[in-house]
């Protein structure tokens, strides 16, 4: 085709299905390099079954040198990390109900650059680096989700019904791994709950928790973990915010049992760009650009050697709720030189 040809890839589902497709297209110029375009687009038909699992790395087959490590911050106290670089594993092993795109959150500490990756593979298939920490280095736990140096970020599993397994093997020592959520709800984000009791001549509960910007929440309870009625709605969170509700109600089993479910995601103004450039250390590891996307936005990346020339090397497709993205750069230039800058289409 010319250089502004233009084409069309038309979708027709077959009648009575329902699910989530991640389409990866990518266009090829046929220069000698920077000749690949691609971007990813997930195509939703009908209503599909949205599953959502938490599996706790106490759950999982832990291999040595990678070991539990008891704390109390982690969700049920336990959490696995490797003392030697490159060696140990953990794999979780994961019962799918319904086939679709998965994506995966983790919940990790990563304290410093040197301590924010692992070897993450699907099924015993091909590795990928999974950046745990992309410029968010600390010393408390956060979620973030699964990324590729190969296949970007978010790092997106299409499975079928059945068992699968999710392997993280140690690349960084002293990297954290504590649980992970896998999920087929691309609006899903992990939020915690906190409940207390609160004393008085009328016992209540008192449940709180921290929501991202642009959600809105339901909250429901149940005596027996099986039947769940609502109790609560969230107003939509503009910004990042904690929410409290305090649940005055009595069950004649004195148990209580609370559990949250989204229920809107909004697409806040998107802010001004800002796009991270790190060099990675060792030969051929190439250079990784992280941005934070808003939700309902595509972003492009470009690169150029004299800053006037300008070519797209990576695109996020439509991104379906505010998360963090990044991308590994592996191309050498003849100049030695390589500027980069971010894109965005609404």
């Amino acid at each position: 085709p010319s250089p502004n040809g233009t084409a069309a890839i038309s979708l027709a589902p077959a009648a009575g299905l329902a699910g989530v497709a991640s389409i990866l297209v990518t266009v090829d110029d046929g220069a000698s390099r920077s000749n690949l375009f691609t971007r990813t687009f997930l195509v939703t038909v009908g209503s599909p079954k949205v599953n959502t699992l938490l599996l706790e790395a106490e759950q999982a087959t832990v291999v040595a040198p990678m070991r539990l490590v008891p704390d109390a911050r982690a969700s049920g106290s336990i959490y696995v990390s490797s003392p030697q670089g490159g060696q140990g594993n953990v794999s979780f092993p994961i019962q799918v109900a319904d086939s679709g795109v998965y994506s995966v959150w983790c919940r990790v500490i990563s304290p410093d650059d040197g301590t924010d990756s692992f070897f993450v593979s699907v099924d015993g298939g091909p590795e990928d680096i999974y950046d745990t920490s992309p410029n968010t280095w600390g010393k408390n736990w956060q979620w973030t989700q699964l990324n590729g140096r190969v296949r970007g970020g978010p790092r997106l599993l299409a499975l079928s019904p059945g068992e699968h397994t999710i392997a993280f093997r140690c690349r960084e020592s002293g990297t954290s791994l504590d649980a992970i959520y896998l999920t087929s709800n691309p609006r899903f984000v992990p939020v915690q709950l906190q409940v207390k009791s609160l004393a008085g001549a009328s016992p209540a509960r008192q449940i709180a928790f921290v929501s991202p910007a642009g959600m809105q929440w339901q909250l429901l309870a149940s005596e027996d973990l099986t039947n769940w009625v609502q109790v609560w709605t969230s107003p939509e969170a503009a910004v990042a915010r904690q929410f409290t509700y305090t649940d005055s109600d009595q069950t004649p089993s004195g148990r209580r049992f609370y559990r949250l479910e989204q229920i809107s995601v909004a697409a806040p103004a998107p802010g001004p760009l800002r796009l991270r450039i790190a060099a990675l250390a060792g030969p051929g590891e190439g250079t990784q650009l992280s941005f934070e996307a808003s939700a309902g936005g595509r972003y492009s990346l470009e690169a150029s050697e004299d800053l006037r020339t300008w070519l797209p090397i990576w695109a996020t497709g439509a991104v379906p709720a505010r998360a963090l993205y990044a991308f590994v750069d592996l191309e050498l230039t003849g100049s030695g030189k390589r500027f980069y800058r971010l894109v965005r289409e609404n």
